[in-house]
């Protein structure tokens, strides 16, 4: 089972990029939405108790900064998995046309 597997993944090698980075992009989008909640935190902690505007205005820029970041990768995450997709499916198109074109 696991040669048939492999024999239907090593069709997809040319495409090892696209899916690498839209791993990649996943991984940092979920880091960055991640500092969200935390960054909260430390508003409610420190921010506010202290009654400090400065703070405040630094964590929220924080905030929008990373939602707008975690937005950007979330996008481009969708992106290479898409254009993996597409790809795939075409590759897999042409390969069943010449193996029915094969056939007697």
């Amino acid at each position: 089972m696991c040669k048939a597997v492999w024999r239907f993944l090593r069709r997809f090698r040319t495409l090892w990029r696209k899916t690498v980075a839209a791993k990649v992009c996943g991984a940092v989008a979920s880091g960055l939405q991640l500092a969200i909640p935390l960054a909260t935190i430390k508003i409610i902690n420190e921010a506010i108790p202290r009654n400090d505007l400065t703070l405040l205005a630094e964590i929220s820029a924080l905030i929008a900064l990373a939602a707008a970041g975690a937005v950007g990768f979330s996008f481009l995450e969708s992106r290479y998995a898409s254009l993996f997709r597409e790809r795939a499916n075409i590759m897999l198109d042409v390969h069943l046309f010449e193996h029915i074109q094969a056939q007697p």
